[in-house]
């Protein structure tokens, strides 16, 4: 099924690689196995290099790695990725610029929030935490753009 959704998400132009999938109890297929930080949720190969919009090129990396979840490489785009207390932080910043009205753009409920898809936005960089000023960052609000990734429905992860 990830490769059915991989072949679709490369052939409608979004960069694709394929990610460390997990076991039926959430053990990382990487070789660290359950000793992995990160289960589910680090690439299999270097993805700047390698993510692909090529429906046959995604159908033959699934087909040497059946059970690996789904990455895209931002490069075309710009993800907000918001995990716990970002998703209240977020609201919060909205309220106080006065934009109360819910985001128009693609939205995918994550295990921990949600990722707002944008179109790429010229300037804007990855970060860990969204830096509000020189001397506040908000953790839990993430920024994923050219040079970073984000796992990608329906990848399954722990």
């Amino acid at each position: 099924m990830i490769k059915d959704w991989a072949k679709w998400y490369a052939n409608n132009g979004w960069p694709v690689f394929p990610v460390f999938g997990v076991d039926d109890v959430g053990v990382c297929q990487c070789r660290r196995g359950a000793n992995c930080p990160d289960p589910g949720k680090h690439p299999i190969i270097k993805y700047k290099e390698g993510a692909t919009t090529s429906g046959l090129e995604a159908e033959l990396m699934w087909n040497e790695h059946p059970g690996a979840n789904l990455g895209f490489h931002c490069s075309k785009f710009t993800v907000i990725d918001l995990d716990n207390e970002g998703v209240s932080e977020f609201k919060r910043l909205r309220e106080k610029y006065n934009d109360t009205s819910p985001p128009v753009t693609p939205t995918v409920k994550t295990r921990r929030g949600f990722h707002l898809y944008f179109k790429h936005v010229e300037g804007i960089k990855n970060d860990v935490g969204l830096r509000v000023s020189s001397d506040e960052v908000i953790q839990g609000i993430d920024i994923r753009t050219v040079g970073g990734f984000v796992v990608a429905p329906p990848s399954v992860h722990h």
